[in-house]
Parts: C-alpha cells; structure tokens; sequence
C-alpha cells in the first residue's frame, strides 16, 4: 500500500507533503497535513520487532507525560490502534 493510500484509510490523514527521513531498520516518513505534522514509522513485521516497536511507544508515552519538553506521540490508527499492518 502506498503511503498516502495508508495515512488516509488506516489514520484518516491528508497529506499535503510527504518527505523521506533516515531511518535505522525502517523506512521514516515526515508528513506534513491541514491538521499538523507526523512522523509515520514503516517496518517490516517480524514478532521481535514488534515487542521493541511497543516499548518505543511505552517509552516515549512515558516521556511525553512526564516531560515540558515536546515529544512525538503515537498516535492510533481509526482501528484505535498503536499500529497498523500493511502490504
């Protein structure tokens, strides 16, 4: 699945802009909407990957409760979700 095609039916984004990031063993997406700007994270599933993906989010919830410093939130899927799987 394309990544518009994905913001739009798995989190009812618009992308106005999308811009490649680096990234370390995913592909990292800046996304740029009407509603604000986002990263979106794409890895390819394997079960290992997917219990370091949920302490990065518990991590960084963490931090985002406890900290005046801004950090990027999870955001969930319209599945209400932490993440989803694609193609």
């Amino acid at each position: 699945m394309d990544i518009p095609t994905l913001l739009k039916s798995c989190y009812g984004l618009n992308a106005q802009e999308i811009e490649p990031l680096e990234g370390y063993g995913s592909s990292n997406f800046r996304v740029d909407t009407l509603d604000g700007r986002f990263i979106l994270k794409r890895y390819k599933y394997s079960v290992a990957r997917q219990g370091l993906l949920q302490v990065e989010y518990n991590v960084i919830k963490v931090l985002d409760a406890l900290s005046t410093y801004q950090f990027p939130r999870v955001i969930e899927s319209s599945s209400q979700k932490d993440h989803v799987e694609s193609d």
